[in-house]
C-alpha cells in the first residue's frame, strides 16, 4: 500500500482540468518513494523465507458442548482442532496446510515471501490458527522484529533467527463460544495465559538486481529438523511461596480462593498433561517414588476464604504456614539466553543509580567528579568482565546454539567492548572533582550508551515461558499476575541472577476481563533453577 502525494502550483487563469492533464497515469510510485535514512533508493530482491515445523502444548479447542455436538454429528471423537499457521510480511499473506486433529501438528513447511531489500516492512507476523468450517479462530500471534534480528554495518549480519520455539500468550484456556478477550490472540496487548508454542526459523536470501522476479508468496516443503535441533530438553524447577495475600476485592469475601502457580503447561489445572496433588511437601517425604510419566506438582494453595476486621480490608491470613508451590518443568536449555540479558539489564540498573546520586550532587551545587569518575571505572569494569564471559561462550559448541546466537556473540562483544573504551576516555576527560562542564558531558554520553546496550539486551530467541499465578475463585481464573522467567532464574553468578531470584517482591493481580482492575495484592518469593545444579 502507498499514500501518493503530489505538490503543483496553479498559475492565474488556469483551470482544475488543465492541472490534472499534467498528472501522469504511469509515474514510477517506486522510483519516488520517501525512503526512511539508511535504505538505498536501488534495492535488490531477496528471498525471505519463514519455516514453520512443528507446535505443541495447544489450548482445548470446542471442547464441551461443541465437541459433543460434533462427535453426534460425523462419530469422530477426535481432537476438534486443525491447526495452520498464517504468516504476513510487507502485505502479502501466505499460510501452511491444516495438520487435521491433533494437538501436536507438525507441518516441516516454508511459507516464502519474495520483496525488496532491505525491508521497509519490520515485522513478521506467524500467527497460529485453527481451521474451521464455519470461521478459522486465532490461538496464537507472534511478531518476529526484524532489528532484532539482524545487525547494519561492515560488521553487521543478515536477517536470521531459530530454529528456535517461540512461545504464545493470548487469552486464557479453555474454549467458550464467545471470547472477549479474543483481540490477546492477535497480539494485541499483554496476554493472560500461554497457549502453546511454535518451532520455527526465518532465513533471508538475496536474489539479484530489482527487476529480476515478481513480488510474491509461495508455499513450499522443507526438511525437518532433529529433535534437538532447537536445543536438549532439561529438567527445571520452579518455586514459589505467598508470604501474604492481602487487598482482596470485597466481592469475593465470602468465596474461597486459591493462587495456582504455573509455567507452560506444567502447573496449568485446567488442560495441563501432568499429575497433580494438593499435598504438603512433608508427605512428599514420605510417599514411594512415582513413575517417571508423573511429574509430581504442588501448583495450588488450598481454598481458603479472605478474613477482615472492618469488612472494607480483606487478606487471607497465612501465619507461620506459608503456603510453598513448585513445579518441575521440561524445555530446552537455552539458559544462557537469559543469562546474558540479565547481565546487560544489571549494568544497566547499576549505572543509572550511580547516574541518578551524581546528579543528587549537583542539584545540591557539590562536585560530582569523584562518584561521576566510579560510575565510568565500575560500568568499564563490567564491561570487560562481560565480554570475558561471552569471549568463551562463543568458542563452545552447544546443542540449539543458532547462527544467530553465534552472530549476536560477536555483535555484542564488539559493541560492550566499544562502550568500555568509552567509559574509560570519559572518566579520564574527568580531571578535576570540581569540573562541572565535564560531569555533565560525560553524564550526557553516559546516558546515550545506556540507550544502546538496553537496544541491544533484548533476546529475540525464546526460551522458558513466563510463569503465571492466578487467583482461583470457585474454579474460575478471576485475576493473574505475569512474570518475566528471566528475572526468577538463579545463577551461580550473582550477576546472571534475575534480579527478583530468591527476594521477597509485591506482585499485583489484576483482573482477567479488565486489566486496570486490582484484585489483590501478594507478597512472594520465587525462583527456577536447572533441576540438575539444585541436585549436586
Amino acid at each position: 500500500m502507498y499514500l501518493q502525494y503530489g505538490k503543483d502550483t496553479k498559475r492565474e487563469g488556469m483551470s482544475e482540468e488543465e492541472l490534472l492533464s499534467k498528472k501522469s497515469d504511469t509515474e514510477n510510485i517506486q522510483q519516488n518513494l520517501l525512503l526512511p535514512r539508511g535504505i538505498p533508493e536501488v534495492r535488490h530482491r531477496a528471498s525471505y523465507q519463514v519455516r514453520i515445523y512443528k507446535a505443541e502444548d495447544l489450548p482445548r479447542m470446542k471442547s464441551g458442548l461443541m465437541a459433543n455436538v460434533k462427535k453426534a454429528m460425523t462419530g469422530d471423537d477426535r481432537p476438534s482442532v486443525s491447526p495452520y499457521v498464517q504468516v504476513s510480511f510487507a502485505g502479502q499473506t501466505g499460510r501452511t496446510s491444516a495438520d487435521k486433529s491433533t494437538y501436536d501438528p507438525a507441518w516441516n513447511e516454508q511459507v516464502v515471501f519474495t520483496d525488496l531489500f532491505p525491508p521497509l516492512c519490520q515485522r513478521i507476523k506467524v500467527q497460529l490458527r485453527d481451521d474451521d468450517m464455519v470461521l478459522d479462530s486465532v490461538i496464537g500471534t507472534h511478531y518476529v522484529n526484524m532489528n532484532h534480528i539482524s545487525s547494519r554495518g561492515a560488521k553487521g549480519f543478515m536477517h536470521t533467527f531459530g530454529p528456535c520455539w517461540v512461545n504464545l500468550y493470548g487469552s486464557p484456556r479453555g474454549y467458550m463460544l464467545t471470547d472477549s478477550h479474543d483481540y490477546l490472540n492477535d497480539g494485541i496487548g499483554e496476554g493472560v495465559a500461554y497457549r502453546g508454542r511454535l518451532l520455527i526459523a526465518v532465513k533471508v536470501e538475496i536474489l539479484g538486481n530489482s527487476e529480476s522476479s515478481p513480488l510474491q508468496v509461495t508455499r513450499e516443503a522443507t526438511m525437518p529438523i532433529s529433535e534437538n535441533a532447537a536445543g536438549v530438553k532439561m529438567e527445571y524447577f520452579l518455586w514459589g511461596t505467598i508470604l501474604e495475600a492481602t487487598m482482596i476485592d470485597k466481592k469475593f469475601a465470602d468465596k474461597f480462593v486459591s493462587f495456582e502457580l504455573s509455567m507452560g503447561n506444567y502447573g496449568n489445572s485446567i488442560d495441563g498433561k501432568h499429575f497433580y496433588r494438593h499435598t504438603s511437601l512433608d508427605e512428599h517425604a514420605q510417599e514411594e517414588p512415582q513413575q517417571e510419566t508423573e511429574e509430581m506438582v504442588l501448583n495450588q494453595t488450598p481454598p481458603m476464604k479472605p478474613h477482615s476486621r472492618g469488612k472494607n480490608y480483606y487478606h487471607i491470613p497465612f501465619h507461620e504456614k506459608k503456603p510453598c508451590l513448585y513445579a518441575k518443568t521440561r524445555f530446552e536449555d537455552q539458559r544462557q539466553r537469559l543469562q546474558r540479558t540479565n547481565v546487560l539489564n544489571a549494568m544497566v540498573e547499576s549505572l543509572e543509580d550511580e547516574l541518578k546520586e551524581v546528579q543528587h550532587l549537583l542539584d545540591h551545587e557539590e562536585p560530582g567528579g569523584k562518584r561521576m569518575r566510579r560510575a565510568l571505572s565500575h560500568f568499564a569494569n563490567s564491561c570487560s568482565q562481560f565480554c570475558n564471559s561471552i569471549h568463551g561462550q562463543a568458542a563452545r559448541a552447544t546443542s540449539g546454539k543458532t547462527k544467530l546466537d553465534k552472530e549476536r556473540l560477536k555483535m555484542l562483544e564488539r559493541k560492550i567492548s566499544k562502550f568500555g573504551t568509552e567509559a574509560r576516555q570519559l572518566k579520564a576527560g574527568i580531571k578535576s572533582v570540581e569540573d562541572t562542564e565535564k560531569v555533565l558531558e560525560a553524564m550526557k554520553k553516559s546516558k546515550q550508551m545506556l540507550k544502546k546496550v538496553k537496544d541491544i539486551s533484548e533476546e529475540p530467541q525464546h526460551s522458558i515461558p513466563d510463569v503465571f499465578i492466578w487467583m482461583i475463585v470457585d474454579k474460575k481464573r478471576i485475576a493473574y499476575c505475569r512474570i518475566d522467567s528471566k528475572t526468577i532464574l538463579h545463577s551461580a553468578a550473582e550477576e546472571e541472577m534475575g534480579r527478583y531470584c530468591g527476594k521477597v517482591h509485591t506482585r499485583f493481580l489484576r483482573g482477567s476481563k479488565n486489566r486496570q482492575a486490582v484484585i489483590a495484592l501478594i507478597f512472594c518469593t520465587m525462583w527456577c533453577q536447572f533441576a540438575q545444579k539444585m541436585m549436586s
